[in-house]
């Protein structure tokens, strides 16, 4: 399905305050999330990228502030409008005993079905064209508890292409692949946003696939926004330092002229014999 550019969705949050029922993992976040583009979240671990990825989901009601979809706070509607909107990969996902490729998959399309005609042709094409991007044709019957980590990770991803919603937000995606998948599945999700105007939010680990990949860089670190914008303004040495602790020098990618993250070595303490 191609998204109509004049019907895409706006996903912002304005002055959030998550948390799990303790102290604020994020407080007074405001950010806007561009739109029929890539928004990638870096930053290092316990900063706050997956929590705010879980509020933008509905999944984590913030404790104050609002998370905004088409100018309505998102907490206000209907869960199958949500599902419509907006498809969610989080980490770590558990599939049901025994259920097959195809079945998981299938589950995307629960949004869209009606209470009198609860599987469509419409429907059975979303799957078929999930299978066929991901790769996984071949699998279609197979028990997913059976598959590699690499290759459910693929599943996963597929059923959040089923869902076929104009805003997609995943949680390292890029977790378990092989290099050539990571690679195939970034390509798909550029593809995506470049033809079809899909707005894509995910975080990444890897900052040089992040600045590879993304038409906004978000960098967080202790629950807060440090930098956002174009990865070729933002990503510096010094912007590294900040968010990461690490030093390293920046230069250009030769393939794809993207900020190339360099780390320095870490230090190894001196050893005397003797």
């Amino acid at each position: 399905m191609k998204h109509d550019s004049n019907s895409l969705s706006q996903l912002s949050g304005i002055e959030l305050r998550l948390s799990y029922q303790g102290p604020p993992v994020i407080e007074g976040l405001t950010i806007d999330l561009p739109i029929g583009q890539i928004t990638v979240i870096v930053g290092p671990n316990g900063c706050g990228k997956s929590t705010l990825l879980r509020a933008f989901a509905r999944v984590l009601i913030p404790d104050d502030g609002k998370v905004i979809l088409h100018g309505e706070q998102i907490r206000n509607m209907p869960t199958r409008d949500v599902a419509r909107e907006l498809g969610l990969l989080p980490q770590n996902q558990r599939s049901p005993d025994s259920i097959v490729v195809k079945d998981l998959i299938r589950r995307g399309r629960y949004p869209h079905q009606r209470l009198f005609d609860q599987w469509s042709k419409k429907d059975q094409d979303a799957v078929n064209k999930a299978l066929e991007i991901t790769g996984l044709e071949n699998f279609s019957e197979r028990p997913v508890d059976e598959l590699s980590g690499g290759q459910r990770q693929r599943v996963w991803i597929a059923m959040v292409l089923a869902q076929d919603t104009p805003i997609m937000l995943l949680d390292e995606p890029t977790t378990h692949l092989d290099m050539a998948h990571q690679i195939e599945i970034l390509e798909l999700l550029n593809k995506l946003s470049a033809e079809e105007k899909r707005t894509v939010v995910m975080v990444l680990h890897d900052i040089n696939l992040a600045a590879r990949y993304a038409a906004n860089l978000v960098a967080m670190r202790d629950g807060s926004v440090i930098c956002s914008g174009c990865p070729n303004e933002i990503v510096t040495s010094e912007m590294v330092q900040s968010v990461f602790n690490v030093q390293a020098v920046v230069i250009s990618d030769p393939v794809t002229d993207s900020p190339l993250v360099i780390p320095h070595p870490r230090q190894k303490p001196s050893t005397q014999i003797g």
